[in-house]
């Protein structure tokens, strides 16, 4: 038989903050590498930045 409690951690109050900092740092650059290189394709092909260019910029700064 398999013990349940195995998963758990031994101190239910440890800080695991630094974990959720790391994942939101990391998230944050992705979405700034994203929209960065939604600019730069949209240079590439010189087309004009459009609507939906400025709502992805106005989002990425709401959402930092």
């Amino acid at each position: 038989m398999t013990d349940t409690n195995a998963s758990l951690p031994k101190d239910l109050y440890q800080d695991d903050g630094y974990r959720l900092t790391t994942v939101a740092c990391v998230f944050s650059v992705l979405s700034i590498i994203v929209v960065a290189t939604r600019f730069y394709a949209t240079r590439l092909k010189k087309a004009q930045i459009g609507l939906d260019d400025w709502i992805c910029i106005t989002a990425l700064v709401e959402h930092q």
